[in-house]
């Protein structure tokens, strides 16, 4: 993993926007790499004061607009998809910066493009010429094969496989587990549940589960 990837300015500290589960586990990617935290902003005041991983909550993230975006670097800790595309607008639109955070166990080719804000766990995959929009999660051991393209704001949830020339709409969500064959595209807004495998393209907006994988329900389109 080059080094080029994970940071935009060399030994900036960063903030974690969350404090939940999935924020833990983006620290602890950031900090494979023996990289600083500077603490975590979490909307929900019950956290406010606690510490995450030794690190402290520091309070709202609407505190972060009063800070220096050319002294620190934003980190994405929101685990639901259309969310976390808002926080990172609203707050690339003042001036901060998202680097991607890859933990030191992941692959990535380097015929690969990852955009701002993307995260990749442990044991996570991204081989040659595949494209990967701006905050998106590639979770712990999925692997995401040649030529896929993800769009903006989805999850690719833990073991997950995505096979060559795979497309994923923008705020979908691959669930843990599932395997989606070669060349298959799935629309924008649509959720695979855990362990499916899908054979066929998907429309925006729908759930599937199941193997192979089939619609049970259709969804309201985000905002």
């Amino acid at each position: 993993m080059k080094k080029r990837w994970v940071l935009l300015k060399a030994k900036m500290e960063i903030i974690i926007i969350g404090a939940g589960g999935h924020a833990k586990v983006v620290a602890e990617a950031w900090k494979s790499k023996n990289e600083t935290i500077n603490g975590f902003y979490d909307d929900n005041s019950s956290l406010h004061g606690r510490t995450v991983l030794g690190h402290p909550v520091l309070g709202n993230s609407d505190a972060i607009k009063d800070l220096a975006p050319n002294k620190l670097l934003l980190g994405l800790g929101i685990g639901e998809n259309k969310s976390r595309c808002e926080y990172f607008d609203k707050f690339s639109s003042l001036g901060f910066s998202f680097p991607v955070i890859a933990h030191e166990d992941c692959s990535v080719s380097p015929t690969a493009s990852i955009s701002s804000g993307v995260v990749l766990f442990a044991q996570s995959v991204v081989n040659a010429n595949a494209r990967i929009a701006e905050a998106v999660i590639i979770n712990s051991g999925a692997i995401v094969e040649h030529d896929c393209e993800i769009g903006r704001g989805a999850h690719i949830a833990p073991g997950s496989v995505l096979a060559g020339g795979v497309s994923i709409g923008e705020f979908s969500f691959i669930g843990m587990g599932s395997v989606v064959k070669e060349g298959i595209k799935i629309g924008r807004n649509c959720i695979i549940g855990a362990g499916s495998v899908v054979l066929d393209d998907l429309p925006d907006d729908v759930v599937a589960v199941g193997v192979p994988a089939k619609i049970i329900k259709k969804l309201g389109r985000p905002n």
